[in-house]
């Protein structure tokens, strides 16, 4: 058991991808941060880096969720990767009707944010805080 580098009481769950520090959530993700601002260390440059600018054409409220430098770490988790890809096949494909894919997606979704696994702990982080914004 590793524990948070940044409140030294729970377990890690995530990793910092620039020093990699071990932290439990995104309070403490949040409060590590505060470390790199002095130019400490630099943003990862790395093949799975995420763009610091959102695409042209989004609308503000997608803005903010590109942009979001907690969300922008949280997408570098594989794990948190294969849940968002899995419903955005079940969205793309042309089975079933609009209606249909949507009701999958959900119960997909619901399945994720309800069940205990680790894996699962990051997608319900991921979609507290997509819904804060």
């Amino acid at each position: 058991m590793v524990l948070c580098q940044v409140c030294k009481s729970n377990t890690a769950k995530y990793r910092c991808p620039d020093c990699r520090a071990d932290y439990c959530q995104v309070k403490c993700f949040v409060e590590h941060k505060e470390e790199h601002k002095g130019g400490e260390q630099q943003p990862s440059k790395g093949p799975n880096a995420l763009p610091q600018q959102a695409p042209p054409g989004n609308t503000p409220w997608m803005d903010r969720v590109t942009n979001e430098p907690v969300l922008i770490h949280m997408i570098l988790s594989k794990s948190l990767q294969l849940h968002l890809q899995r419903i955005l096949l079940i969205m793309s494909s042309t089975e079933g009707t609009k209606e249909s894919r949507r009701g999958k997606a959900l119960r997909l979704m619901t399945q994720l944010r309800a069940n205990g696994d680790r894996e699962n702990e990051e997608f319900e982080e991921f979609a507290q805080h997509v819904l804060s914004l």
